[in-house]
């Protein structure tokens, strides 16, 4: 998922892939870390994500497993 201003110029890229996770559909990991941190409260915040209590990790970090609402 990727976040543009009104402009259509990009913000910021929301989501991470990870293949082999097989998470559910309608669900997407959200890269709440690093220049994304807070990223999370802002997207269920205008409900398009419900977040879950799972993390799945991406490297030495970790993506919050979400509920795509959109």
């Amino acid at each position: 998922m990727r976040l543009v201003s009104t402009e259509g110029e990009p913000i910021a890229t929301a989501t991470v892939n990870v293949p082999e996770s097989n998470i559910p559909q309608d669900f997407v990991l959200i890269k709440n870390y690093s220049e994304n941190q807070g990223i999370l409260e802002i997207l269920a915040q205008a409900n398009i994500v419900t977040p879950t209590p799972i993390k799945v990790t991406v490297g030495y970090c970790q993506a919050d497993l979400c509920q795509l609402n959109i």
